[in-house]
């Protein structure tokens, strides 16, 4: 009896066993799909297609698509080398006769930027036309396979639509692309003052040591510079002795998205005017809060008052109480 139960018990441990492995397997077969649906991923972004009218001082147009992963189909055109990049090889881009214009395909999961490049040119820097920034934000909602047209604009300058007979143009109107930043510091690295403007490549304010700011007109200690720049990210800012061997630490800019942006640094970075800033040494231009001051010199001191309790007197410099 005490056998007949053991080999009970060692039969039901095997078919227990095997019954287990089988539903592992299972379990690993219904997560297939998954998992290549996880890598198949990237093949599922959107097509784009590039259309170029070809500028008519070019040569062979090629394509340099910024992302490494990113897949350019040209149709078997081939590629062109550009001397002046090293000899790279680029993409050219397949001609269309039926529209008479240059065309590529590119299928990205991350799109930074790219740019056309006449790779026949014999110039000393190869003629370019690079799109980044508001152009790429609005490229990266397309969810299905999309048109798009880089053609001349009623001002000569070449533009991108989302179609051929111009109707739309791929940024709408009503968002800004370019942020007018104004930087104000009170130094302390001396007369000789410069900002360093950057994010990653891009170097808006040019290469180091940056743009040189000018003193600041009835602000003494304080320097200025303005500059437009492309609105589609934030920028470091490191403000410097104009390359001199000085320099501050690297501060962000909150330039997305904005028309316009207005910084003071003194000490630190900040959007908000400080105290010495309110009055601008003009005896009627005190502005603060959203109205109008007029001002009052006590010393070297400049102090807001409101304008219905002080007035100029007449032939004086000063200011007399109402």
């Amino acid at each position: 009896m005490g056998k007949l139960k053991e080999r009970f018990h060692r039969k039901n441990g095997i078919v227990s066993r095997i019954f287990s492995m089988v539903l592992a397997l299972a379990m690993i077969m219904t997560m297939i799909p998954a998992i290549g649906g996880a890598t198949t991923a990237y093949a599922a972004s959107p097509t784009i297609r590039l259309y170029l009218d070809k500028p008519s001082t070019w040569n062979t147009p090629v394509v340099h698509v910024w992302a490494a992963g990113a897949a350019v189909d040209n149709h078997g055109a081939g590629n062109a080398t550009i001397s002046q990049w090293g000899n790279q090889e680029k993409p050219k881009l397949a001609f269309e006769k039926s529209t008479g214009l240059y065309y590529v395909d590119v299928q990205s999961s991350e799109w930074t930027g790219f740019q056309f490049v006449d790779a026949g040119s014999t110039e000393t820097a190869a003629p370019e036309i690079k799109t980044e920034g508001a152009a790429i934000e609005q490229i990266k909602t397309f969810t299905s396979d999309t048109n798009l047209y880089c053609l001349l604009d009623d001002n000569g300058k070449y533009q991108w639509y989302k179609d051929a007979s111009k109707k739309e143009t791929l940024i709408p109107e009503s968002v800004p692309t370019e942020c007018d930043l104004t930087i104000n510091y009170k130094s302390t690295l001396g007369d000789d003052v410069a900002a360093y403007i950057y994010k990653e490549t891009n170097k808006p304010a040019g290469e180091w040591p940056g743009k040189t700011m000018t003193a600041t007109a009835g602000h003494e200690g304080w320097y200025t510079m303005h500059l437009t720049l492309d609105n589609s990210t934030d920028y470091s800012l490191i403000l410097n002795d104009d390359g001199h061997g000085n320099k501050l630490k690297d501060v962000t800019l909150s330039t997305k998205g904005k028309a316009e942006a207005e910084y003071w640094f003194d000490g630190s970075l900040s959007e908000t005017k400080p105290a010495d800033w309110i009055c601008n040494n003009h005896p009627l231009s005190c502005f603060r809060n959203g109205k109008y001051y007029l001002q009052l010199y006590v010393g070297s001191r400049c102090l807001c008052n409101r304008s219905r309790c002080w007035k100029r007197m007449a032939g004086r410099t000063d200011f007399g109480k109402c």
